[in-house]
């Protein structure tokens, strides 16, 4: 099957941190299933709204909304972390939140892309607090896939992604070699990939205690403590920020610094 027109709506996860490209500005897994998908369709165009820091009442609200302005056939409809972040959870709300926009968007006639993040318990004790939450949304995601025939990108149990090489420092974004490989299971899904995503990286030594220690105190020094001060203030790192590609557009090629 092949697509004409793509838009991705989300936050960092989709707008692309941390896989910086050569030119300055954050590749990502989207960008780069748009650049196989462009391969298909000589017409193919993509559009990008993903906007980092964002929650579910933006993305499934205004950011859906001009995407379906756009009349795409293909939608990606990925957020919810940084609901999950936050001391209120309201589960039933976000569920219904979630399944009139995957409704709203297959009655209009586009496919959609459903994405169930991984554990974070593997590479941090703290974020791995938010590890129920993410299986709930993660159910959610499954049934919806059912009832309205979606393309569920399950990432929760791939061995993968207990690899800290996928991960940025900030321990909550991917890496370069993270959005390659989310791509990879993105474009297996779509019926365009193999599972090469899934081999595992060469073996590395591990780290020795000390090490560790260094590790987490620096963790939370660049990133846990900048990151809470900001919610304190009621900020988002987004929060003056526009999507990178607001409009369809034909896909022109970047070379991740990580490539």
């Amino acid at each position: 099957m092949t697509w004409k027109r793509f838009v991705a709506i989300g936050d960092s996860f989709t707008e692309g941190l941390d896989d910086l490209g050569t030119n300055g500005l954050y590749v990502g897994w989207a960008d780069r299933v748009s650049e196989t998908l462009a391969t298909q369709d000589e017409e193919f165009t993509y559009a990008n709204l993903a906007i980092r820091g964002r929650r579910l009442d933006d993305i499934l609200g205004p950011q859906l909304d001009r995407a379906l302005e756009m009349e795409p056939d293909l939608v990606s409809i990925v957020g919810g972390g940084n609901d999950m972040l936050r001391p209120r959870w309201d589960l039933p709300t976000l569920a219904m939140k979630i399944e009139d926009s995957v409704a709203r968007t297959r009655a209009s006639g586009a496919d959609v892309i459903l994405i169930g993040f991984p554990p974070m318990s593997g590479h941090s004790n703290l974020l791995g607090l938010t590890d129920n939450r993410n299986f709930a949304l993660r159910q959610i995601a499954g049934r919806l896939t059912e009832e309205y025939g979606c393309y569920y990108v399950d990432l929760w149990g791939e061995a993968i992604f207990r690899d800290k090489r996928v991960w940025a420092p900030d321990r909550l974004h991917m890496s370069s070699e993270g959005h390659r490989r989310v791509a990879g299971a993105v474009l297996q899904t779509l019926g365009m990939g193999d599972s090469k995503w899934r081999l595992p990286l060469p073996p590395q030594d591990g780290f020795g205690l000390v090490e560790r220690l260094e590790r987490d105190v620096s963790w939370l020094v660049r990133h846990a403590s900048p990151w809470v001060n900001r919610r304190l203030k009621g900020k988002s790192s987004g929060d003056e920020l526009l999507p990178k590609r607001e409009t369809l557009h034909r896909v022109r090629v970047h070379k991740p610094i990580g490539n």
